[in-house]
């Protein structure tokens, strides 16, 4: 079975809605890549989510719950007797059966639908034109990572989208020291990549009084820290 189906298994056990935490608990996956699945499946409509609430830096922390229909089929039409008790059993069975697959087919359009139109209200009186409707747009906490490689910020960037609003910095890719400055003013926290980072790093984000959070190790230790921090500021960890 892949990760992402056990994501969805996982939301479809809980209809009472489930967190990227929570998920990433059950299945062992790691909670970025849990962050990414569901992402990508609530933007195709395959699955709902609501606010579960937020820290008091802002951040925003969703459930998430399947969409009946969304990945399943139709059900056939229900099998009926050669010899049916009465033409009313009949049509009972048949009526029944269609009623069925409509509602399959209609639950996940109006489920966008009530979503678009749940915090609209009307303007006293009516306009001829309903207003545009726009939605505010979440604000990701801001964080700093220094030491990485192009290609290694690429794929933290990746993995880590939804989750961060990230400023890399890098001297050997001439990155100045005003930038590093910036980014320790800026950012809430600052991960120092240690075995590619100078003393001097650590020495300049200290006098702007970052928060500094030293990373000794790979890049897979750099996931751990950036996760671990997420699941703290939304969790309580």
């Amino acid at each position: 079975m892949t990760k992402t189906q056990q994501i969805l298994d996982t939301i479809a056990a809980h209809p009472e809605g489930i967190t990227n935490a929570g998920i990433s608990m059950a299945t062992k996956i790691s909670t970025s890549h849990v962050a990414t699945v569901t992402g990508q499946k609530f933007r195709a409509g395959k699955l709902t989510r609501k606010e579960a609430g937020a820290t008091p830096s802002g951040i925003v922390s969703y459930r998430y719950f399947p969409v009946a229909g969304a990945s399943k089929k139709a059900a056939p039409l229900a099998k009926v007797s050669k010899r049916p008790d009465s033409f009313e059993t009949l049509l009972d069975t048949l009526a029944k059966s269609m009623a069925d697959q409509v509602m399959a087919r209609m639950r996940t359009h109006l489920v966008e639908r009530l979503e678009q139109h749940q915090s609209y209200v009307p303007a006293l009186p009516a306009p001829p034109k309903a207003p545009e409707v726009t939605k505010e747009k979440v604000r990701l906490p801001r964080i700093g990572v220094t030491g990485l490689l192009p290609q290694q910020a690429g794929v933290i960037q990746t993995e880590f989208c939804e989750t961060f609003d990230i400023s890399f910095w890098n001297d050997r890719q001439g990155d100045s020291s005003e930038k590093l400055r910036s980014i320790g003013i800026a950012c809430e926290a600052v991960f120092i990549h240690t075995d590619h980072s100078s003393h001097q790093v650590d020495k300049l984000l200290a006098s702007v009084g970052a928060k500094i959070v030293r990373v000794p190790g790979g890049i897979s230790a750099l996931r751990t820290a950036l996760t671990q921090h997420y699941l703290t500021q939304t969790e309580g960890v």
